[in-house]
């Protein structure tokens, strides 16, 4: 690895009315230890692979915009700097179209107790679709903070690192290279080892950054390829979606926060069942990720 940069991009992005930093950088702060990720104040640095080079990526969040830079080794890549804009938007939630939403359901009923803090929610994307669906791979069925400390341990068995020693969050080359055997060894169960090496080997066939999280087509075909990968799931490709892309529509009945929330919403007496969350989220598409999220902010999950 250099021990220096060679490449930059930097940007700055008009933030609009009633944005909310808080949706965003604390996402970033999963891991206390901040292995590959720094949050300060109202700015992040987060270590990840950029065309197959570890570098730094940068946001600063004042005076009503984001100023964003990469630095990275290597030479300069031809589509790089309209990558990056790409990347950002979709890291601060701006390609989220969430004033649609605001339009259609801010005055509904149904939803009224989700909205104590108003109609401005937006989700926090990772910088590329790889690592949001590798974390929904890593998350499957079992808490956050146990995905958490087995993100951390991938991370660190991956080895790869920023001059200034943050890790690097691993793209689908890198992760690769690491063995069923290995991640077994680090707490990973085989089965989701094994998943995860099948997403590697789809993840380098498919570019999945170019892809559209507004276009309803490009999303659906790729859930229909992701759930041909024996391991992933509904709730995995959806979630996963909903990270990578920002797509609003995906289902996630089966995640056990949402259903409590549901429950508490509710002040129901009995546990919400999976069929009964499917049902009653299906009256909101093409909204029924983002009503989710709603449900997660309600109850602090």
């Amino acid at each position: 690895m250099s021990d220096s940069y060679c490449v930059r991009h930097e940007l700055i992005l008009p933030l609009p009315s009633g944005y909310r930093i808080a949706d965003i950088l604390p996402y970033h702060q999963r891991d206390e230890e901040a292995l590959a990720e720094v949050v300060s104040g109202q700015s992040l640095r987060k270590g990840v692979v950029w065309y197959g080079s570890i570098a730094e990526l940068m946001l600063n969040f004042q005076n009503h915009q984001v100023t964003a830079s990469i630095q990275y080794g290597g030479h300069p890549q031809r589509d790089s700097n309209a990558a990056f804009l790409r990347c950002v938007q979709r890291m601060c939630g701006l390609t989220q179209p969430i004033h649609a939403f605001a339009q259609e359901w801010g005055s509904s009923e149904l939803l009224e107790p989700l909205f104590t803090m108003g109609t401005d929610l937006r989700f926090a994307l990772t910088p590329s679709v790889f690592e949001a669906l590798s974390w929904a791979v890593v998350s499957q069925q079992i808490s956050v903070k146990a995905a958490v400390k087995l993100r951390h341990r991938m991370i660190k068995l991956c080895d790869l690192t920023t001059p200034s020693g943050l890790y690097c969050y691993p793209d689908a080359v890198a992760l690769s290279a690491i063995s069923v055997a290995d991640l077994s060894a680090i707490g990973f169960p085989k089965a989701k080892a094994e998943t995860l090496k099948r997403l590697c080997d789809f993840a380098q066939g498919h570019s999945l950054d170019e892809l559209d999280g507004n276009n309803p087509r490009h999303m659906h075909e790729l859930s229909h390829q992701l759930l041909s990968v024996k391991g992933i799931g509904p709730w995995t490709a959806n979630y996963g979606l909903l990270r990578g892309y920002g797509y609003l529509d995906g289902s996630l009945h089966g995640d056990i926060a949402l259903r409590r929330a549901l429950q508490i919403m509710w002040q129901h007496p009995d546990d919400v069942s999976d069929k009964q969350t499917e049902h009653w989220l299906a009256q909101f598409s093409p909204w029924r990720a983002l009503v989710a999220a709603y449900l997660w902010q309600y109850t602090g999950a």
